[in-house]
């Protein structure tokens, strides 16, 4: 039987220096679409060269909202929702392309990501995860609440062995300028949803819940075992739950 078809979609912003090697990456996909953050440098026109569909829409921060215009805009039979700094295995591209001539009875499959930090696939620390970037056009949306990426799927989740690897983070310091943006918009929603936290609960999120925090990555996810990449990913990770905190504290609180 002929093959089910297949969109990728991409949610871009200033994304020159990655968006050209994902769009190379995805070009076998029968349409790419590309909402687009209203980017000051040339993903637009990098991605038009492509062929992709390019809608601008300026964002509150909002990803999911991105992804479901995106989502509105599909005309093809599957999604395959990857970031600019994702790439597609050989190996799961193979096994997309054998599902989509399968006729499928999952709505949608868990994709294994390979995490990688300063170079280091993370095998351990609890970054190396499963999620649904593969779903049937009009059986995957994402929540109306900010969660990045929380998406529904109406029907069965399947899941395919073979990964997408990730390669969000170059440098520390690519790090901590992009965890601070995060930070600064999780405290506003955190002051959205629940006002005025008590100050012993907001103490304990800037005091004792990175240290524990650094424990279960280092110590019970045995972030250890990625050397010494396991050993600052962890102090990181405790460090943004820390910042977060303390942006709320000094925004909201005082």
């Amino acid at each position: 039987m002929a093959r089910e078809t297949i969109t990728a979609l991409i949610i871009a912003k200033n994304e020159e220096k990655n968006i050209k090697e994902c769009l190379e990456n995805v070009k076998w996909c029968d349409e790419i679409i590309v909402v687009d953050d209203m980017s000051v440098d040339n993903t637009a026109r990098i991605c038009r060269s492509f062929g992709a569909k390019v809608f601008a829409h300026k964002s509150d921060g909002n990803y999911n909202k991105q992804c479901d215009i995106g989502l509105n805009n599909v005309t093809r039979d599957w999604v395959f929702n990857i970031d600019a700094d994702e790439r597609i295995t050989p190996e799961l591209k193979k096994d997309i392309l054998e599902m989509l001539t399968m006729n499928s009875k999952f709505s949608g499959y868990n994709i294994p990501r390979r995490n990688h930090f300063l170079g280091k696939f993370m095998r351990y620390g609890g970054w190396y995860e499963k999620q649904v970037k593969l779903f049937r056009s009009g059986k995957g949306r994402y929540s109306e609440k900010r969660n990045l990426g929380l998406l529904t799927v109406d029907g069965k989740v399947g899941a395919l062995k073979s990964h997408v690897d990730h390669y969000p983070f170059n440098s520390i310091s690519q790090f901590i300028n992009r965890q601070i943006n995060y930070a600064i918009f999780e405290a506003k929603i955190m002051h959205e949803e629940q006002g005025v936290i008590d100050i012993e609960k907001i103490k304990y999120n800037l005091g004792i819940r990175p240290l524990k925090l650094f424990f279960k990555l280092y110590i019970k996810k045995q972030g250890f075992r990625d050397g010494m990449h396991g050993f600052v990913f962890s102090i990181l990770n405790a460090w943004r739950h820390f910042t977060r905190w303390a942006i709320y504290w000094n925004k909201y609180y005082r």
